[in-house]
C-alpha cells in the first residue's frame, strides 16, 4: 500500500493539518462513515505511515472491521472515501487563503439571490481590502479582474446606466491581468536553456510591448518590470539591463516572497548567461549582490529550505569575484538550511569550490575526494575544477587522462542537455589548446586569444585568458 496515492498524500501532513483533518472527519457534515475515521487514526497511530509492513490491506483491515473476513472490495471504498474526504478538506484550506476571491464568490450568491446591496458591500470591503494591501504583483491584477467581472454582471443584471462603464472598466482590468501573466510566463519561456520562440510568437511579444507603450501601461508595477525583463532577457539590452536593476529595488516592496523569488532568480540567471558568453565581470557582481540580498533578506530560502543548486551557485558566483571572507561565512551559517541527505555533499563540494578560488588545491582535492553524488551538474562542476587544478598544478598526464575521461562522461551521460554538453566540450577543447599551446610564438597565442574571446559559450573565460596571459 505504500505506493497509494492515499499514503503518499498523508505522510505530507503536518502535525497541524493531521489535528485539523481529523476535526473535519469527525463533523457529520464532512463524512458520515466510521471507517473513514478509523483508517485515518490507524494511520497516525505512532509511526505506522512510515513502516510498511503494517501498511499491508490484510494487517490494517481487522482494526477496521473488527472480527469481519476480509474484503478487498470494501476496504478499497474505505480507502477511496477517505482519499476524498481528505481532497476536500485540503481545497477547503486552501481557498480559504484565497479571502479575495471568496468574497467575489459570495457576491455573486448573493447577486443571484437578488440581494445586490450586500453583494456591492462585499465588493466596496474587498477593493478597499486589496487596495490598502502593499501588493501590485500578477496576483493583484487577476484580483481586480475578478471583481470588475462581478461588479459589472451586478450592473448588467439591473440594466443600470453605468453598465457600459463597468464593461469597459472590465475590459481594461482584464487586459491588464492577461498582459502581466503572459510577461511573466514569458520571461520563464525566455529563461530556460533554450527557448523555443518561432517567428510569429517573437512578433507577437514585440507587438505586446508596444501595445504597452502606446497605452501607457508602465505606471503599473508587474507589467512594467515583467517588459523590462522580457526585453532584457529577449534582447540581450545590456542598457536596459541597467534600467532594470533600479526597478527591482524600487519595486520589491510590491510583491509577495514567492514571487519576488522568482523575479531575483530571473535576473540572476540572465548576469550568469550574460557573463559566460562576454567574459564580463561586472555580471557576476550583480548576481552576487542580487543573491546576498535574497538571503540575507530570506527571500532565496522557502519552506522548504535553501535548495541545493541556489547554495552551489551562489558559492561559485561569490568566489569568482574574490568575495572569499563571505562565501566561507555563508557555507558554514547556512548549511543548516540544506535538506538532510545532500547537505555533506554540497557542503563537501562548496569548500572545494571555495579552496580552489583561494588556490588551495591540496584542501580542494581534499574536499573535492568526499564529495559523493550523482547529479550530472555537479559532476561537471567537479571535473572542470579538478581539470584546472591539474593545469596549474603542471601535471600534465592527470590532465590529459581526464579530458580523456571527461570527453567519455559527456558523450555517454544522456543526462546533459545539449547546451552544458557543448559548453563543457569547448571547455576541454580550449583546455587542451592551453596545454599545446607554444609560449614562445606570439601569433599563436594570440590567435588563441582571439579564438577563446569568440567562443560562444565558453564558461571561465576569464581563466583561459589570464592562463595565457602567464605563458
Amino acid at each position: 500500500m505504500e505506493k497509494s496515492q492515499l499514503v503518499k498524500l498523508l505522510r505530507t501532513f503536518s502535525k497541524k493539518e493531521v489535528r485539523e483533518c481529523r476535526k473535519w472527519l469527525q463533523s457529520p457534515f464532512h463524512n458520515q462513515r466510521e471507517d473513514v475515521l478509523c483508517l485515518f487514526d490507524y494511520y497516525f497511530h505512532e509511526d505506522n505511515l512510515q513502516r510498511e509492513e503494517v501498511l499491508e490491506k490484510q494487517k490494517v483491515y481487522p482494526y477496521i472491521f473488527e472480527g469481519e473476513p476480509y474484503d478487498d472490495a470494501k476496504f478499497r471504498q474505505t480507502m477511496y472515501f477517505l482519499l476524498r474526504s481528505v481532497e476536500e478538506f485540503l481545497t477547503y484550506n486552501a481557498l480559504q487563503q484565497e479571502e479575495v476571491l471568496l468574497n467575489t464568490h459570495l457576491a455573486s450568491v448573493y447577486r443571484e439571490k437578488s440581494l445586490v446591496k450586500y453583494a456591492n458591500k462585499i465588493l466596496s470591503n474587498t477593493k478597499q481590502k486589496i487596495e490598502e494591501a502593499p501588493f501590485r504583483d500578477v496576483e493583484y491584477c487577476q484580483l481586480k479582474y475578478a471583481i470588475a467581472k462581478e461588479e459589472y454582471a451586478i450592473a448588467e443584471g439591473q440594466q443600470r446606466f453605468d453598465a457600459q462603464h463597468k464593461l469597459i472598466e472590465l475590459i481594461n482590468t482584464y487586459r491588464v491581468a492577461y498582459l502581466a501573466e503572459e510577461l511573466s510566463l514569458t520571461c520563464l519561456l525566455y529563461a530556460s536553456p533554450n527557448p523555443s520562440i518561432n517567428e510569429y510568437e517573437d512578433k507577437y511579444l514585440k507587438d505586446i510591448v508596444l501595445f504597452i507603450n502606446q497605452l501607457n501601461l508602465h505606471e503599473n508595477q508587474s507589467i512594467n518590470l515583467y517588459q523590462l525583463i522580457y526585453r532584457t532577457l529577449a534582447f540581450k539590452e545590456d542598457n536596459q539591463f541597467q534600467e532594470l536593476k533600479g526597478k527591482l529595488k524600487e519595486y520589491k516592496q510590491y510583491f509577495k516572497p514567492d514571487e519576488l523569488r522568482e523575479l531575483y532568480l530571473l535576473v540572476i540567471n540572465y548576469c550568469i548567461r550574460r557573463a559566460n558568453m562576454t567574459g564580463k565581470r561586472d555580471f557576476f557582481v550583480d548576481a552576487f549582490q542580487i543573491y546576498k540580498l535574497g538571503i540575507e533578506t530570506s527571500i532565496l530560502i522557502d519552506q522548504n529550505g535553501l535548495d541545493r543548486f541556489l547554495f552551489r551557485n551562489i558559492i561559485s558566483v561569490g568566489g569568482n569575484i574574490k568575495e572569499f571572507e563571505w562565501v566561507e561565512q555563508f557555507i558554514q551559517k547556512y548549511q543548516v538550511y540544506l535538506e538532510p541527505q545532500y547537505k555533506d555533499s554540497f557542503v563537501n563540494f562548496g569548500f572545494g569550490l571555495l579552496y580552489y578560488q583561494t588556490k588551495q588545491y591540496d584542501k580542494a582535492m581534499q574536499y573535492l575526494a568526499q564529495y559523493e553524488h550523482d547529479d550530472v551538474l555537479l559532476n561537471l562542476n567537479s571535473k572542470s575544477m579538478l581539470m584546472k587544478i591539474y593545469y596549474e598544478r603542471e601535471e600534465a598526464d592527470s590532465l590529459e587522462s581526464l579530458l580523456d575521461s571527461f570527453k567519455v562522461y559527456l558523450r555517454r551521460k544522456k543526462e546533459v542537455g545539449d547546451n552544458h554538453r557543448i559548453l563543457y566540450n569547448n571547455l576541454i577543447k580550449f583546455t587542451r589548446k592551453l596545454l599545446r599551446a607554444n609560449p614562445y610564438d606570439a601569433k599563436k597565442k594570440e590567435k588563441l586569444r582571439e579564438e577563446i574571446m569568440e567562443a560562444n559559450p565558453l564558461v571561465n573565460k576569464e581563466w583561459f585568458l589570464e592562463q595565457l596571459e602567464k605563458m
